[in-house]
C-alpha cells in the first residue's frame, strides 16, 4: 500500500495537470451598444471604458483578449455554448444568474433609475407608473426588476434589444421613461438629450434584481479562469489604473459606486 501511495499520488498530479487549460488566449463577450462602457465606432471596433479597462486586466495576465459582439440577452447562452470565454459588458451579479455563472469580483457599481422629460412627477413605483408605458432592456436587470414589481400592477413594460432603441422611443414620445443603469443614462442618453430629458425619482438598488454590483462572468468549471481575472481586477485597481480611466471617462471612481 506504502509503495502504491506515490504512484497514486502522481497519477493524480498527471490527470490535473491534464484537465487544467493553458489559458493564452481569451474571448470575451460584449455588448457594444451601452456607451460610454462600449460601442461601435465608424470602422466598427468596439471602444468605450470597458474595452479598455479590459486591456489593462489582459496586459497584467499577459493574456491575448479577442473581443466577440453580442446581443445582451444572448450572452450567457453564448458563453454557455463556448462562443466565448467570459462576459465583459455592464453585467450585473446577481441571485438568478449565479445559477448559471460564476462571477468575478465587483469592479463597479451602479443602481438604476428612470429617465423622462424634464419635470415628470412620476415615481419608480408601481402606483405612480400605473398605465404609463416604461421601457427597458430585454435580459437586463432593470428589466428583472420591472417585471417583477411593475407589470403585474398595470404598468406596460415594453423590452428592446437594446437600450438606445428604448431612447428612440422615449425622444419619439412612444413611451413615458426609460428604466435603465443609472451611470449609462447620464453619460449616455443624457449627454446629449438634457436639455429635454432627466433622471427623475429616486435610483432603485434592490439587490435581489439589481444585484451586488458588475462583474464578469464565467463558465462554472473555468475557476482558474476566474481566479486569474479577480487577481487583475485587485492589481489594476491597487496601481491606481482603474481610477485614472474611470476619472477620465466619469470624473469620480466608479468602483466605489
Amino acid at each position: 500500500m506504502k509503495k502504491l501511495l506515490p504512484a497514486l499520488l502522481a497519477g493524480l498530479l498527471v490527470s490535473g495537470s491534464v484537465l487544467a487549460k493553458d489559458w493564452t488566449e481569451v474571448r470575451i463577450g460584449m455588448e457594444p451598444s451601452y456607451p460610454p462602457f462600449s460601442k461601435l465606432s465608424p470602422s466598427g471596433k468596439i471602444e468605450g471604458f470597458e474595452p479598455e479597462l479590459l486591456a489593462l486586466y489582459c496586459a497584467e495576465m499577459k493574456l491575448k483578449c479577442t473581443l466577440v459582439s453580442s446581443e445582451f440577452d444572448g450572452l450567457i447562452p453564448g458563453l454557455l455554448a463556448k462562443k466565448f470565454d467570459v462576459i465583459m459588458s455592464s453585467m450585473s451579479i446577481n441571485a438568478e444568474r449565479k445559477q448559471k455563472v460564476n462571477f468575478s469580483d465587483r469592479y463597479y457599481i451602479t443602481p438604476s433609475q428612470l429617465v423622462a422629460k424634464q419635470g415628470s412627477p412620476l415615481l419608480p413605483t408601481a402606483a405612480a407608473l400605473k398605465g404609463k408605458t416604461i421601457g427597458v432592456q430585454r435580459g437586463s436587470v432593470s428589466a428583472d426588476y420591472a417585471l417583477a414589481t411593475w407589470q403585474s400592477q398595470g404598468v406596460n413594460v415594453r423590452q428592446y434589444s437594446k437600450t438606445p432603441e428604448a431612447y428612440m422611443d422615449l425622444t419619439s414620445g412612444r413611451l413615458d421613461a426609460v428604466f435603465a443603469d443609472k451611470m449609462e443614462i447620464q453619460q449616455g442618453f443624457l449627454a446629449k438629450n438634457s436639455a429635454k430629458f432627466s433622471l427623475i425619482g429616486t435610483p432603485v438598488s434592490d439587490t435581489k434584481y439589481i444585484g451586488e454590483g458588475i462583474g464578469m462572468a464565467f463558465r462554472k468549471e473555468d475557476q482558474d479562469l476566474t481566479a486569474r481575472f479577480n487577481d487583475a481586477i485587485k492589481k489594476v485597481q491597487a496601481s491606481g489604473a482603474f481610477k485614472k480611466l474611470s476619472d477620465r471617462y466619469f470624473k469620480y471612481d466608479i468602483s466605489k459606486g
